[in-house]
């Protein structure tokens, strides 16, 4: 257990509480990282001969003290109760063990045990909470220096996995996966460009865009290539490592050709670990929403060190050491808080939502913290912990999961594999995040069918952010043949959905419906549009039709029965990266992912 020692200097009282230690979810809000004055340290009773092993935190001003014992795996151990004189009495720790110490405001010391040793003295050191703002941020892969992550963060099993769970995570693959660089250059993925988009003044003397001619050769939409001379806020959420000190916008040309060419680089590992472990804390609006001129980064408070002075890395536990001297630990409570990963999933363009995963949350149960069975953070889904059976996964999903408190040893080596990328690099977050049932009976000639779709799992909708993202919700009727009824009433999949001659992938106009958040460009009309950068609109009223959390939406549909025999119903949910059309332009080829399936026997 972790010792969470409450100091009232004042009134020479001291509490203790044994717990857990929690290391993601939401925070206590006594939690304060207020820097506590620096004073002379005074004289401490003298410890008591009995065997046990006592701890001593020597600076009069600290509040809120944490001390651990670890194994060498960082396992936490228990601690014993706080004896009457002040004194913090720990069962003995010996060889192969360590004490840390902590205090908001301060970081982490640690101190090995010994056998035999029967008292351990700390005196903390505060960090510097101001900003360098032309930091250099460090790569995570191994190149050779000391700040760098891979060296002590690759571990196959154990706690210290989370640079090879990064690597599967789409935070480290923005330059590696397609989607983006494509999108940003205005680009296949051959790098062939597009032109620049032929405009017009209209009858308002307003300058517009005239529809792409799809007669000569068109790569997908792209932010460069409908605006060659501005370089967009792209980085500050996609490759947060390129933004300079000055904090400008910038031209993500360069870095994308360095990353597609095998040149490595802070700013070309994508969303990289010094990033995140830098922040101390994320500034947002009293709605609790980022400011719409402070995307990504630019909400962040970060705590970078001045050149020469030891690297300082903030994370969500009180109980961790490094043998690096040119380290230094903390723990900020903002790393069990969703709105660590506001910035970057809540964004404006104009007058549109465009991303939104955060929002969501906010207006879902999940966000609800007054209910402990619904509660749920980003993190206590997208960072699960690590070796743990279901049945305690689930128990680490709740309000409890808090950083920089006490609370129980098994939370900690939270996954950085955010969606889950194992079997062939699918997402396994997006496997039966819904559900369907699927009711069918034969009347009058026909066959009824109705489908319930329940978003059950995603604390958001589904699927979120990216308007290129959508669900297909495919309906066929077959007889015991295998040949296909014919509908003769509901909902059909739009042409969107794919018109080609692929049976596999090319579903418009058979039975079903398209779950998407449909976007149409104000000047040339087109819809499905995900070129947000341009004014954009919904498509027409409630043209959002994602599934948000937990809410039943119904589908119903006819055919006609066969001739003689009993009929199938198969209802598919599948979930695509990427309009067909697009997926086409730019030459990806994400595949489709089946999400669920139901099958009901019509006699």
């Amino acid at each position: 257990m972790t010792a969470l020692v409450f100091v009232d200097r004042k009134n020479a009282r001291l509490f203790i509480l044994l717990a857990l230690l929690i290391v993601t979810g939401s925070v206590l809000a006594s939690c304060s990282f207020s820097l506590p004055s620096r004073t002379e340290p005074t004289p401490v009773p003298t410890p008591r001969d009995t065997g046990e092993v006592t701890v001593i935190v020597v600076d009069p001003g600290l509040v809120t003290i944490v001390v651990s014992v670890l194994n060498a795996d960082l396992t936490i151990q228990a601690a014993d109760n706080l004896a009457d004189d002040g004194i913090l009495l720990l069962p003995s720790c010996g060889d192969g063990q360590f004490i840390t110490a902590w205090s908001p405001g301060y970081t982490m010391k640690t101190q090995p045990c010994a056998n035999g040793s029967k008292e351990y003295s700390f005196d903390l050191d505060p960090y510097n909470p101001n900003d360098n703002p032309f930091y250099a941020w460090a790569e995570a892969r191994n190149a050779g220096q000391p700040r760098n992550c891979e060296p002590c963060h690759s571990q196959t099993s154990g706690p210290s996995g989370e640079y090879p769970e990064w690597q599967k995570d789409g935070h480290a693959t923005v330059f590696k996966d397609q989607y983006f660089w494509t999108v940003y250059l205005g680009a296949d993925v051959s790098r062939n460009r597009n032109p620049e988009p032929v405009r017009k003044i209209d009858d308002s003397g307003r300058r517009v865009r005239l529809p792409v001619d799809l007669s000569r050769a068109y790569f997908g939409p792209g932010f460069r290539s409908d605006n060659p001379a501005d370089n967009g806020n792209c980085a500050y959420c996609h490759a947060p490592a390129s933004v300079s000190g000055a904090q400008t916008e910038v031209d993500l040309s360069p870095v994308i050709t360095a990353a597609i060419n095998g040149q490595s680089s802070a700013a070309a590992e994508g969303v990289t670990c010094d990033v995140c472990h830098k922040v101390l804390s994320v500034n947002l609006a009293q709605d609790n929403k980022p400011f719409p001129d402070r995307p990504g980064v630019l909400s962040f408070d970060f705590a970078r060190e001045a050149p020469n002075d030891p690297s300082l890395y903030f994370g969500p536990s009180v109980g961790m050491r490094t043998d690096n001297i040119s380290v230094k630990l903390t723990c900020a409570p903002v790393f069990s808080r969703s709105q660590f990963c506001a910035p970057c999933h809540y964004a404006k363009f104009g007058d549109t939502q465009i991303y939104n995963s955060y929002g969501e949350w906010l207006d879902s149960p999940y966000s609800n913290q007054d209910n402990e069975g619904d509660y749920k953070t980003c993190q206590a889904c997208h960072m699960p912990v690590n070796a743990l059976t279901p049945e305690d996964q689930q128990k680490v999903r709740t309000a409890g999961r808090r950083a920089c408190v006490q609370g129980n040893t098994k939370y900690k080596d939270f996954n950085h594999n955010m969606m889950a990328r194992f079997e062939g690099n699918t997402p396994a977050l997006i496997k039966d995040a819904a559900s369907l049932k699927v009711e069918a009976d034969a009347k009058g000639g026909n066959i009824n069918v109705k489908v319930r779709v329940v978003n059950e799992r995603a604390g958001h909708k589904f699927p979120t952010d990216s308007p290129l993202r959508h669900l297909i919700l495919l309906v066929e009727a077959k007889d015991k043949n295998g040949t296909i009824l014919p509908q003769v009433d509901g909902p059909t999949i739009p042409l969107w959905g794919g018109t080609g001659n692929n049976p596999a992938a090319d579903f418009a106009g058979r039975p079903g419906v398209i779950y998407a958040n449909i976007l149409m460009d104000k000047d040339t009309n087109n819809a499905p549009t995900i070129a947000y950068w341009n004014f954009t609109q919904p498509a027409w009223e409630n043209s959002d039709t994602r599934l948000a959390p937990r809410k039943a939406v119904d589908t119903e549909y006819v055919f006609t029965v066969p001739s003689n025999g009993a009929a199938k119903i198969i209802v598919k949910l599948i979930y695509r990266y990427a309009f067909i059309d697009i997926a086409r332009q730019k030459g990806w080829s994400p595949g489709d992912i089946l999400v669920t399936e139901a099958t009901v026997d019509v006699p």
